[in-house]
This record gives structure tokens, sequence and C-alpha cells, in this order.
């Protein structure tokens, strides 16, 4: 086993993604790059895109890593070969969660509305999941084509209550795909 250490000249680091090539993708905020990192030498900026924020890393089929942003919220492919495309943009805030299925579609979790996004390869994308939460944190997507997804309330965070306490039933949500 390799260690790669880096000492990051960022206020924060929020992804990071195994480069099946070697080395290791890491996405900073605020000012988001994402960098790849190999154990021979420095760094190097992969995507230095305007947007903010970089929530998510996710890679896809061909090597290709997808990367989530915030303020504005879109995702961008990154093909193993170089360069970027935007693939979606949306109205919400911020893309928190990025995954992908097995069949290659993107999954977003959005913030502000907390929703899950079905991004095909042309860009196309389908809500399957408008929830009442604010945002949907971690994704995975299930062998059987089901979604698990981790949502947050600002509610719930503020006031310390967790679903299980509340006197509010717990929504409980099914997504396939």
């Amino acid at each position: 086993n390799q260690s790669i250490e880096f000492d990051a000249n960022e206020l924060d680091l929020y992804a990071v993604a195994a480069d099946p090539g070697g080395g290791v993708f890491f996405a900073s905020s605020p000012q988001g790059r994402v960098y790849h990192l190999s154990g021979s030498g420095p760094p190097s900026v992969r995507f230095d895109p305007s947007d903010t924020y970089i929530w998510s890393l996710a890679l896809g089929r061909n090597g290709a890593l997808y990367v989530g942003t915030g303020n504005p919220a879109r995702v961008y492919r990154l093909p193993a070969g170089g360069g970027a495309e935007l693939l979606f943009e949306s109205d919400a805030t911020h893309v928190l969660a990025l995954a992908v299925t097995q069949n290659g579609n993107v999954l977003a979790g959005t913030e502000s509305p907390g929703q899950v996004v079905r991004i095909n390869s042309d860009g196309r994308p389908c809500v399957l999941l408008d929830s009442s939460y604010e945002e949907i944190r971690a994704l995975r997507p299930q062998p059987d084509g089901s979604i698990l997804a981790v949502a947050v309330s600002a509610d719930s965070a503020l006031t310390g209550q967790s679903a299980a306490s509340s006197s509010e039933p717990t929504p409980v949500a099914t997504v396939s795909v």
C-alpha cells in the first residue's frame, strides 16, 4: 500500500474519489477546485469552475468524473481524457450528493429543495423524489435498483430532535429506477 499526503492550501475539502488509474481526486470549497493527486509529484488542478462550492464527486463509466457544485447547483462531467462539460443545472441551491447507477445514470441529491434527481447521459433530468426535507446529503444506489438516500431538515437540526422522537410520523420513501 502506498501513502499519499498533501497539505492543501484550501479552507475545506468536501469530497474525495479514487482514480481508477491511480491516485485520488479531491474537491475544495470555497473557490471550488478539483485536484488530482498521485504518488508522482504535486497535485494538479483538474477542474476550476466559477462555482463557489464543490460538494460531491462520483466516478462513472469510462473513468468519467462527475462533480456536484453549489451556488449555483450544477453537475459537470469530466471525461477521463480531459475537458469538462456542464451536464445539468438545477434551480436548487447546491448539489450535495452524487452517485452513478449500474446503468450509468447520475443521481444528484440537492439542497433547497431536497430532491433526488436522475440525470440521463444526455443531461435530461427526472425528479425521482421531491422530499419535505431541505437536503439530500448522501445517495447509494442498490443492486436491485432502489436508492438509499440520507435526508436532513434544518428544523430537526436546530431543535436537536430526531425523527424518532418527533410527534409526527417518520416519512418513508421508496425510489426505484
